[in-house]
């Protein structure tokens, strides 16, 4: 079997960044207006917060 690479570039990386964000705002809302309650927003906001620390120790690694 051939493993085939993808390249990252750092413009996918910040566009994921961007989404990220994105996604976050969303998540305030939908507490905001009780569509999930306050335990899965912290989860989420945790896990999406982890997500950007792992995005930017990507970018930083491919300058």
């Amino acid at each position: 079997m051939i493993e085939q690479r993808i390249p990252i570039s750092r413009d996918f990386l910040s566009i994921s960044l961007v989404l990220n964000s994105e996604t976050r705002s969303m998540l305030y809302l939908a507490v905001r207006l009780k569509f999930i309650s306050d335990e899965i927003f912290k989860d989420l906001i945790h896990k999406s917060n982890e997500i950007e620390k792992m995005l930017f120790s990507l970018i930083k690694s491919l300058k």
